[in-house]
């Protein structure tokens, strides 16, 4: 999509890795995939299968992040170093319906905050996605919610006085860590061959309460793009 979940697995560029492998037994296919670049790295198991016009999978994933708290800060507003370890369940499927091809993803994940006393934090994300042969190319429309806490609280000591002579008074304080609101994003795009080595794209996307922000404007983008093999 156009819109990124920076909180995502590792996004490949210049000078990054990766590795998949995967094997078909009958029906049954398992795979595993790693990533890794830019401080950020992934790797998952997945088992899948499939039939005449639909496929599904069941995925175990696990996300090291050495530079953020999810593409965000957390540990550094305490003065720490922002760090992430994750791991997650994902169900993912496709589908023919006519000439439409319907997909899907849902992911359920629990995030570790090095250095900070948190309890209870897990977060969700899900897309959908349908697509469909229009005007010699491709038609496809998608929904998503980017990765967001479900639950969790956060518990730290805080100055709340300080004394006449100097010192200061501290206090077991505790904070939700579920937003105030919950982003869905909604895209459009359409891509048509331009040639056997050229392609044409174009997008258009929306996203409600960004960063799961409940008062948040609305944010979005256009995208035009012309891609050539050399």
């Amino acid at each position: 999509m156009l819109l990124d979940d920076v909180s995502g697995p590792t996004q490949l560029g210049s000078g990054d890795s990766w590795t998949s492998v995967s094997h078909a037994f009958g029906l049954v296919t398992l795979d595993a995939r790693t990533s890794e670049g830019r401080g950020r790295s992934s790797s998952s198991i997945g088992v899948g299968g499939g039939g005449d016009g639909w496929a599904v999978r069941l995925g175990y994933a696990a996300l090291r992040d050495d530079v953020t708290a999810l593409g965000g800060t957390m540990q550094s507003r305490f003065g720490g170093e922002d760090e992430t370890r994750m791991t997650a369940v994902s169900l993912e499927g496709a589908a023919d319906l006519g000439d439409w091809r319907l997909s899907g993803a849902m992911e359920a994940a629990e995030p570790r905050l090095k250095g900070l006393d948190i309890n209870g934090l897990w977060t969700s994300s899900w897309t959908l996605s349908a697509q469909h042969p229009f005007a010699g190319g491709v038609l496809r429309f998608s929904a998503a919610q980017p990765r967001r806490a479900e639950g969790g609280e956060l518990s730290f000591r805080a100055p709340i006085e300080i004394t006449k002579s100097g010192r200061l008074i501290y206090e077991d304080r505790f904070a939700g860590l579920t937003p105030s609101g919950r982003e869905v994003d909604f895209e459009a795009a359409w891509m048509v061959p331009l040639g056997d080595m050229t392609t044409l794209e174009t997008a258009i996307a929306l996203a409600t309460q960004p960063n799961h922000v409940e008062d948040a404007s609305d944010a979005s983008a256009f995208w035009i793009s012309v891609r050539h093999a050399w």
